[in-house]
């Protein structure tokens, strides 16, 4: 029963992957960006399986970083999938994070949220779809207390959750349907033309970037598979690393042992 809810579960994840890559990054017109060789596989172990972790960054007109990473054992199978999504610094949207984690045979962790950047776009916007969601998958899966950090920054509707056993790909097909329809809202209305406007935005963007590095669990978890000093540099300096503190500067860049080496997110 274990090994047949994998097989669901890692199926269910490479079908979210292909539409990731259909609808918000080949519909999105979205191209690669170049991150740290040694940050695009890591490998590490569980109890059970060897383990790699394997990362893409994407950026365009719609994110400016589009960050996906997937979890594998040996035998090929997926166990989780995370998805961040940080809008252009001239866009209302809001920022993408999905997080799902599933590396015993259920759904342990389903996070989903459109964290809001402007308030009356995600109102309008965002709101709509997270609601749809939580319909979706009320019957699907168990609420969990929302983690300190994520206070002021997630949004009010943001889903997190623990999965049902049986239930692993209707979860999932619940949270493609998701992402279908946020890849269908459309960037027109998404534009922000004044400068106080863009330093608002910027600010949020910020402040939940810091949020998610103060979030210990998940850099606990992966120093238990990669090591603590790997863990630091893919949570604090990769993927939620301070973008540039000038909205106009095209992409950050950290210096390590006097060569520099870019992040991949641009601002």
């Amino acid at each position: 029963m274990i090994e047949d809810s994998r097989e669901r579960i890692s199926h269910g994840l490479a079908q979210l992957r292909q539409t990731i890559w259909d609808e918000l990054i080949e519909n999105g017109q979205h191209t690669a960006v170049e991150i740290p060789v040694h940050l695009r596989c890591l490998s590490g172990s569980t109890a059970e399986s060897q383990i790699t972790l394997s990362t893409q960054r994407f950026a365009g007109a719609r994110y400016d970083s589009l960050t996906v990473a997937t979890l594998a054992t040996e035998d090929g199978r997926l166990c989780s999938l995370t998805v961040v999504g940080l809008p252009s610094q001239t866009s209302r949207a809001p920022i993408l994070g999905v997080d799902l984690i599933a590396l015993r045979g259920v759904c342990s962790l389903i996070a989903v949220d459109l964290a809001p950047l402007d308030d009356a776009y995600w109102q309008l916007h965002s709101a709509p779809l997270l609601l749809q969601l939580e319909s979706d998958l009320s019957s699907l899966v168990v609420m969990r207390k929302r983690p300190l950090f994520t206070e002021g920054t997630f949004s009010p509707l943001a889903l997190i959750a623990g999965g049902q056993k049986g239930h692993e790909l209707q979860i999932l097909t619940a949270v493609q349907a998701f992402l279908r329809s946020v890849a269908r809202q459309s960037a027109d209305r998404m534009s922000v033309t004044s400068s106080a406007e863009r330093n608002v935005i910027h600010t949020k963007r910020e402040r939940w970037l810091s949020a998610e590095r103060q979030n210990r669990k998940e850099h606990n978890a992966l120093a238990r598979l990669f090591g603590p000093d790997l863990a630091s540099e893919y949570l604090e300096r990769f993927l939620f690393a301070p973008s540039a503190a000038d909205p106009a500067d095209a992409a950050v860049r950290m210096t390590s042992q006097n060569s520099e080496i870019s992040y991949g997110h641009s601002a």
